[in-house]
């Protein structure tokens, strides 16, 4: 019944005899058309099914005794001693996630996939009728924790089954009350309990002393409840479910679940804090009633009064801010208005300042420049009349601005130097011709510049950096990505912004903001950096009016080397014309050359090869008919070659107020561009011609970022060159450019970077550049829309490239990754490939089924050597291979075969493994072989190495063995793990393991050698059957796993081992030499692998200078 193996066996009840269609009890063998069985000591049921053809009641006998016999009396009588090993189960306590429609597949599929074939651990809870109730606990699939997973609790998490309840599902569940909004105009005590922003925080009023009561009894309650068992667990958290959960100082507070991230973790809201948290469901616990007495003591606010700066979103710097003034302190709130209990409540928070005075800190953000008033309120301090007039005055000339701001003798007042300091960047109101400085450069799409008008302001703000961080000690501080630091450069304390979290490596990717560029600093070089510090006097730009050469998206190094060599640490002067948030700004950029002209950087590029102009589309513009008034102005004239003169000075563009007011005009529309687009409507290129079934000669042009490999026949490659020696004979001159509607286009003609004609078919459009595809090569490019054509290409030739996808293979994660892509790219393009074709697609243009050969390598085989995918069994391939039953009426020949065959393969088990010591107990090594640093394979050193079988020791055995190699015969069986003997590289043979056949064409068999654990790919040549007696021996390669370090996090653009990507070249060289040595090891743990501790001549772990270099961890 399993394996070829008989078992014992009772017939069920669903038993049918011929022309009944009601199961009976009994029915004659002859009369039988089909029956269940069930397996006693595996639990499975058998349909067994007769043939339907009518055959003589002795066929049918032998049929039915092919399956099913019936145990002798005596054997009967030894049987009935051994009780039925299959025992039936059932998960207690455990219903139908919906009872209506009772277990569903999902159930069973998510039941099969957490059990599998693994060894579980089984509790039993009790007993119902003929089940025993139980829960399965299955070891971690985590190694960051070592908790068991209970199948019961995974099921009902995943909302495939829940816990038996005799609640209805209509209850309503209980919830929290909403928390008492302060009365309006009043002043009362708070704490700032949780801030995201100026206009979203949480506040928690101090004088209820209810809140002190709840906290304790929460703790005293919680923290005993261990006695409970899982009583107050809760397994499937319902989003809105209030609970109690425990927070990171180990205490527990009352929250609400808010969302299912996956993984077992949920999102919950401490309902009297404001703060949200992400935490694993044992974290939680269902909440007694009495706990909602109170209500929910977090008040959702928002600061009255102000506005972020930007409109639009509160800045970073604002936040802060804000937080140091309000977060986790006593504040006076007063609420402005009255709202329903959904809205946040505005709020103006005072905080306690010196002789009793208290300050306003919307007042104290619009001052620092981090907020603005809302509807031109103004401070609720401020003076009348007098200063008001103020805000009426005309607007200074800029000129004379400047000047005061340069003047060098100009007095600052000394109680206005502190309200001068501004950290954050602010560009003057005139935009053209900014006289700046170049500071970093990275292309010309991304460079920093920095004003030279706030160059004293730079220098100040480095000297306030200095005098706080100086004299500060190194903090123990967790740098994660975007954080504000303070980084010690070249000498210089300076202003900084983390780019990447920091890990254990305790290194940081910091760049500068007053400068642009990023630098490595150790985490020793960082400080803290205040909030009222935090800010960029850099801007990042990037040229106007170009784009690179060749049609790509990126910029050539020639072109960013060239770009670097004349403008890093160059003064120039800048142009905005339009200021928007669009980062990097684009901008115009003058350099004086060595005549004293101003030159301009994007026509330089331009000029040298280096740079495209932005082509801007024609536009028709509408005359103006004859009854509307024509001011009385002229037409300006613009001149393309403009852009290479000096722009003009400022004392020329400069007007003064009174006449440019005395010549305002009325405002007049803008003219409007009528842009007419042509409709055309292009079809599909004729799709490819299919090849027929079986193996064929192909060229791989194209692997797509899908994983889709686009091949070309020999037949087709012979058609590409005429094909394209028809294309570039007809395309003698580039078509008239003109605005198409492009949603109706799908075949097209495209000039490719190498300027000729190719096909191609319209994917997407995005903006000013279409994505493409080469219906000919199967490439796919993102290029501008200027080198396409809605015109079709000989279209009496059919797509000349067939896509394909790999039989019976699951890339990792699902998705082919980029990885995976790489190498199919490194090992496939241009290259003749053997395809052979398992299935061909109805349409055409979808992708056959097939697989691909190397040099007799399947690519299959390949992909999953280098962990980028897993083989699946593939329902079509097992269609293919199914064998076809002989047919049932055969003649009966009396064929001897004496004589003929030759004598059969002995089969033999599988080899023994060595007695390991006990647990704790320190015994010498010899490590063999190095898979990745903490995976070895190694030798026990002592007695056990001498053991001897029939007087000879195994290497003695061996030599006898390869002195009459040529006697012993060649495998003809190929089971997997089977053992037989491999030749080495040093001309013996050695006793190895069948691992599996790693080629067909030709034969080739991957064995492991177990008494080293090394590897080999050898062909039947240097394979022989092993004598029985070598299986006495034991394998004396013992793979084990070294505790107490892994592989680092993060990789620093090193060499890595291709089977094992987190581990470095670097890191196994360093292992090697660390392992040449008297070493000793130590058992850990034996389940679910073997994992050891291996100590050095001195006593120490081997691997604590491959942690101390930074080449692994510490686990």
């Amino acid at each position: 019944m399993k394996e070829g193996l008989w078992c014992r066996s009772r017939v069920s009840e669903e038993m049918f005899q011929k022309g009944s269609t009601k199961a009976v009890k009994v029915c004659p063998v002859t009369e039988l058309t089909s029956l269940r069985v069930f397996c006693l000591d595996y639990g499975f049921t058998r349909h067994i099914t007769l043939p339907n053809e009518e055959v003589s009641p002795e066929c049918a006998l032998k049929f039915v005794n092919k399956y099913l016999r019936k145990v002798s009396a005596a054997v009967n009588i030894k049987l009935a001693y051994i009780s039925p090993l299959a025992i039936r189960c059932s998960l207690k306590d455990l219903v139908p996630y919906d009872l209506t429609k009772g277990w569903s597949r999902e159930s069973k599929v998510e039941f099969c996939n957490v059990v599998g074939s693994a060894a579980v651990e089984m509790r039993t809870l009790g007993q119902d009728r003929e089940s025993l109730l139980v829960d399965l606990r299955k070891a971690p699939m985590e190694q960051s924790s070592d908790v068991p997973i209970s199948v019961r609790m995974h099921l009902v998490f995943n909302e495939v089954a829940r816990f038996y309840s005799p609640v209805t599902q209509g209850i309503n569940p209980l919830m929290y009350y909403c928390p008492v909004l302060p009365k309006t105009n009043t002043e009362l005590s708070a704490v700032v309990s949780h801030i995201n922003n100026p206009s979203d925080f949480y506040i928690q009023l101090v004088d209820n002393m209810e809140s002190l009561l709840l906290s304790a009894k929460l703790q005293d309650f919680y923290s005993a409840s261990t006695g409970f068992g899982d009583e107050l667990n809760i397994f499937c958290p319902v989003i809105g479910q209030a609970c109690v959960a425990r927070f990171e100082d180990k205490l527990w507070y009352r929250a609400q679940v808010i969302g299912h991230p996956g993984g077992r973790k949920v999102e919950v809201q401490y309902v009297d804090f404001g703060n949200k948290t992400i935490l694993s469901v044992s974290d939680l616990r269902k909440i007694k009633d009495e706990f909602f007495a109170l209500p929910a003591m977090a008040i959702h606010c928002r600061l009255a009064d102000v506005v972020p700066v930007d409109v639009e979103k509160w800045s970073e710097t604002s936040t802060n801010r804000f937080t140091s003034l309000t977060h986790q302190k006593l504040v006076t709130i007063v609420a402005t208005a009255k709202v329903p209990k959904s809205h946040l409540v505005p709020v103006r928070v005072f905080n306690d300042g010196q002789n009793e005075q208290k300050t306003n800190v919307a007042e104290l953000l619009v001052k620092e420049e981090l907020a603005s008033f809302r509807n031109g309120l103004k401070s609720m301090n401020a003076k009348a009349s007098g200063d008001d007039l103020a805000v009426w005055d005309p607007p200074l000339d800029l000129a004379s601005v400047a000047e005061k701001v340069d003047a060098p003798n100009k007095i600052i007042p000394e109680e206005n130097k502190e309200d001068l300091l501004k950290p954050q960047l602010k560009l003057p109101a005139n935009l053209k011709d900014v006289k700046v400085r170049v500071s970093c450069t990275n292309s010309p799409s991304s460079f920093y510049v920095q004003l030279t008008e706030l160059d004293s302001q730079l220098k100040r703000i480095c000297e306030a950096v200095k005098q706080e961080c100086a004299q500060k000690e190194p903090q123990n501080v967790v740098w994660k990505a975007d954080m504000y630091c303070a980084a010690h450069v070249n000498g210089v304390w300076e202003r900084g912004q983390i780019c990447s979290d920091v890990t254990s490596n305790n290194k940081a990717e910091v760049r500068r903001c007053d400068h642009g560029s990023i630098v490595k600093l150790h985490s020793s070089n960082l400080r803290p950096l205040p909030p009222s510090l935090i800010g960029s006097m850099a801007l990042e730009c990037a040229l106007k009016g170009i784009r690179p050469t060749g049609g790509q998206s990126t910029w050539t190094d020639t072109a960013c080397d060239l770009f670097s060599y004349y403008l890093t640490g160059a003064s120039a002067l800048m142009t905005i014309e339009e200021l928007t948030d669009e980062r990097p700004v684009p901008v115009t950029l003058f350099r004086s050359n060595k005549k004293g002209e101003f030159i301009n950087i994007a026509g330089f590029l331009v000029s040298e090869g280096l740079a495209l102009k932005e082509r801007k589309p024609r536009a028709a513009v509408t005359e103006p008919k004859q009854s509307e008034a024509q001011p009385p102005v002229s037409e300006t004239q613009t001149d393309s070659s403009a852009e290479n003169i000096r722009p003009p000075s400022v004392s020329d563009s400069s007007l003064s107020y009174g006449s440019s007011v005395s010549e305002v005009m009325p405002p007049k529309p803008t003219p409007r561009l009528n842009v007419s687009a042509e409709k055309v409507k292009t079809s599909l290129y004729h799709p490819p011609e299919l090849p027929c079934l079986g193996h064929i000669q192909t060229t791989v042009s194209a692997v797509g970022d899908d994983g889709l490999i686009y091949v070309r026949t020999q037949n087709a490659e012979y058609h590409l060159e005429h094909l394209r020696e028809r294309i570039q004979q007809s395309m003698k001159t580039l078509p008239r450019q003109k605005p198409y509607t492009w949603r109706s286009v799908q075949g097209c003609a495209v000039i490719g970077p190498d300027m000729l004609w190719y096909r191609g078919q319209l994917l997407e459009l995005q903006g000013g550049h279409v994505k493409v595809q080469y219906v000919d090569y199967g490439l796919v490019e993102n290029i501008p829309v200027v080198h396409v054509y809605p015109m079709l290409l000989c279209d009496d030739v059919p797509q000349l490239c067939v896509s394909c996808q790999l039989l019976s293979i699951n890339p990792v994660g699902g998705v082919w990754q980029k990885g995976a892509v790489a190498l199919m790219r490194e090992v496939l393009m241009n290259r003749s490939v053997d395809l052979h074709v398992m299935e061909l697609p109805a349409d055409p243009r979808q992708p056959l089924t097939s697989e691909l050969f190397l040099d007799g390598l399947s690519l299959n085989q390949i992909l999953c050597h280098h962990q980028h995918a897993t083989m699946k069994r593939s329902p079509s391939l097992q269609k293919a291979l199914t064998v076809m039953p002989p047919s049932p009426i055969l003649d009966d020949w009396d064929i001897n075969i004496e004589g003929l065959l030759a004598p059969e393969e002995p089969m033999l088990g599988p080899f023994a493994e060595p007695n390991l010591p006990q647990e704790g107990q320190h015994f010498k090594v010899k490590v063999k072989h190095l898979w990745t640093p903490n995976e070895l394979f190694l030798w026990l050193l002592g007695e056990s190495a001498d053991l001897k079988c029939d007087g000879d020791t195994l290497p003695e055995a061996l030599t006898r063995i390869n002195a009459n190699i040529n006697e012993l015969p060649q495998l003809t069986s190929f089971p997997s793990g089977g053992p037989c003997l491999a030749k080495y590289s040093d001309g013996n043979f050695y006793r190895a393991r069948l691992m599996k056949i790693t080629s067909v064409d030709p034969v080739l068999m991957l064995v492991q050698h177990v008494d080293f654990g090394s590897d080999d790919t050898l062909p039947l040549s240097k394979l022989r059957q092993m004598p029985a007696k070598l299986l006495q021996f034991p394998s004396q390669a013992i793979k084990v796993k070294v505790a107490g370090f892994k592989a680092p996090s993060v990789s620093w653009n090193e060499d890595v081992l291709p089977y094992s990507p987190k581990w470095s070249v670097r890191a196994v060289k360093e292992m090697l030499d660390l392992l040449h040595c008297s070493m000793t090891a130590t058992i850990v743990s034996r389940e679910p692998e073997l994992k050891v501790k291996l100590f050095n001549e001195d006593g120490e772990l081997v691997h604590l200078p491959l942690v101390s270099q930074g080449l692994a961890e510490l686990d």
